[in-house]
């Protein structure tokens, strides 16, 4: 197993501050840096210093994280490599960990732990609700095994070797306008033609939120 202090490094890395890393990975902030702290004194060198609010990564921890790149990519291989052996467990030691944002969590999951369970009497099936990003977070710390996410930025691209990534299918968007709009007697809109209106969204940093920026950017505008 990989030292779980390495992703708990990559997290801080993204986010910069321990309050945010402590909420993606679902730990206090306290145990975030005893942690950190741990890592550091085991290597003999400061992995992060503060920096404003936050924390960056020093030039060893830069170096620490790079390197473990290469550790997380070739675990993942090797986990790929035994799967494809089968487990040779019996069917009442089995599990799956699924884990999708909440229009996933809520209508596509549930389905398919069924199926699971009925195709194999006594697996165990967990449903995680979490963010698409926190989802990708689950998969690396081994926390769960599969993720259904709204492909939107800032996630790992489909080339990331530490992922098999799937397109599992397009949900249409509708466009919600008052009585006597314009584009309401219209059965399709492109999204440039509501390039110049008043847009309300879905809170900020959500996955539809994204999801509806990113469209809008690709079509030539931001809402």
């Amino acid at each position: 197993m990989i030292d779980p202090r390495l992703h708990v490094l990559r997290v801080l890395a993204e986010v910069g501050t321990l309050t945010e890393a402590a909420h993606r990975l679902g730990y206090t902030p306290s145990a975030i840096s005893h942690q950190l702290r741990g890592l550091s004194k085991d290597l003999g060198v400061r992995v992060v210093e503060p920096r404003g609010r936050g924390l960056v990564l020093t030039r060893a921890g830069q170096l620490l994280l790079e390197r473990s790149q290469e550790l997380f990519t070739r675990w993942e291989e090797i986990r790929g490599e035994l799967d494809g052996l089968g487990t040779g467990l019996d069917t009442r030691t089995r599990r799956l960990r699924l884990c999708g944002f909440s229009t996933a969590a809520a209508a596509l999951l549930p389905p398919t732990a069924l199926t699971v369970m009925e195709r194999f009497p006594g697996a165990e099936v967990t449903i995680i609700e979490a963010d698409p990003e926190e989802c990708f977070d689950l998969l690396i710390s081994d926390h769960a095994d599969v993720a259904v996410v709204v492909a939107t930025d800032p996630l790992p691209p489909r080339s990331d070797p530490r992922f098999e990534q799937s397109a599992l299918f397009s949900d249409r968007l509708d466009l919600l306008v008052p009585l006597g709009h314009p584009l309401a007697e219209k059965s399709a809109v492109a999204l440039s033609e509501a390039a110049e209106e008043s847009w309300i969204l879905d809170r900020a940093g959500s996955p539809y939120h994204r999801l509806v920026r990113t469209a809008c950017a690709a079509a030539g505008f931001q809402p």
